[in-house]
């Protein structure tokens, strides 16, 4: 059954400003304006911490063994150490898939500039084997020492983590 032009959802534009549980692509209505569109999703989405399973995934690997990862550098950090760090910089949710497209910052901090650059490799590496939907690299490796951390030997890496949305 389509919609008409003249049902209150449409002429109120709650579909065009993605405004309540539909968007311009979704025949979702949120029923309050007394349209025709089907029931709106009565259980609230439980969407995963992506920062955890990056965090969790890559602190169980053997190939970072005694390398912390974490969402938040230690107090007293000096940029010395190896350490991994992941920080979720934003992301979309895809409403007809259920799915969350995470955009996840991880940053490899080395004793010098090699160090770095061989912990952001192998991260690298072990997010492509990461069981999740999908994995795309939004931005590879790249050098950009850390100026608050004593200009501290850090590659970046964005990624683009792909994970089902629980209802």
């Amino acid at each position: 059954m389509g919609r008409s032009a003249s049902n209150r959802c449409d002429s109120l534009g709650v579909r065009d400003l993605g405004v309540g549980l539909g968007s311009a692509s979704s025949s979702a209505c949120p029923k309050v304006h007394g349209c025709d569109g089907p029931a709106p999703v009565t259980r609230p989405l439980s969407f995963p911490d992506v920062e955890r399973l990056v965090v969790d995934y890559l602190s169980a690997r053997p190939e970072l063994s005694g390398v912390p990862v974490v969402v938040t550098l230690p107090g007293g950090f000096d940029g010395t150490a190896s350490t991994v760090l992941v920080t979720r910089v934003g992301g979309v949710y895809a409403v007809d898939d259920r799915l969350d497209r995470a955009l996840v910052r991880v940053d490899a901090y080395g004793p010098d500039k090699t160090g770095a650059h061989q912990l952001a490799l192998t991260v690298r590496g072990l997010l492509w084997a990461m069981p999740v939907t999908d994995v795309a690299e939004e931005r590879g490796p790249h050098w950009l020492p850390d100026t608050p951390h004593n200009h501290a030997a850090r590659y970046m890496a964005r990624y683009q983590l792909t994970v089902p949305v629980q209802s």
